[in-house]
C-alpha cells in the first residue's frame, strides 16, 4: 500500500463521531512489524511528524495503567466524591479537581475503545460505582 493511502486508511478508520468514539480499529494479520514501520514513515511524511497522531495506539494494559494513575491524581483532589460540596466554594480546589477529572475521563475514553474493555475494579483501582460518583461530582461542580 502506498504511504499516502495508508495514512488515509487510518484517518478514515479513526474518524471521531461524537465524544464516545475516540478511535477505530485496524487489524493487520500480515507483517505487523513492517506495517508499523511503514506507518511511522508515512506519519512523518504526511502527518504531524508522528507526534500527535493516534494511528497506532498503546497496548490495552498500558492504557489501563495510565487511566489508573490519572484516577489516583483525581482522588487526591477530592477523596470523597459524595462530598463535592466541600470544594464548591473554593475556586482553586474546584479547578484542580475539574482538570484532574477531565484527564481521567479522557484516559477512560481511550480505555473504553479497546475490545478487551470491561470495567475491572482491581485493574483500575476503583469500583465502578465510585467512578460514577466522580462523574456526578464533576457535573455538579460545572453545572451553571
Amino acid at each position: 500500500m502506498k504511504l499516502q493511502c495508508l495514512i488515509q486508511a487510518y484517518y478514515r478508520t479513526n474518524r471521531v463521531y461524537g465524544s464516545n468514539k475516540e478511535l477505530g480499529t485496524i487489524i493487520n494479520f500480515q507483517y505487523p512489524i513492517i506495517t508499523e514501520e511503514m506507518v511511522n514513515i508515512a506519519l512523518k511524511l504526511y502527518g504531524s511528524g508522528g507526534t500527535s497522531s493516534k494511528a497506532i495506539v498503546e497496548p490495552y494494559a498500558t492504557s489501563v495503567e495510565k487511566f489508573k494513575l490519572s484516577l489516583i491524581d483525581m482522588i487526591n483532589t477530592l477523596p470523597d466524591p459524595t462530598n463535592w460540596q466541600s470544594i464548591e466554594p473554593f475556586e482553586e480546589e474546584k479547578k484542580v479537581f475539574i482538570q484532574a477529572y477531565k484527564a481521567a475521563a479522557e484516559k477512560f475514553n481511550l480505555v473504553e475503545q479497546y475490545y478487551e474493555y470491561v470495567w475491572d475494579d482491581t485493574a483500575f483501582g476503583m469500583d465502578e460505582r465510585i467512578w460514577f460518583h466522580y462523574i456526578g461530582a464533576y457535573r455538579n461542580l460545572v453545572f451553571e
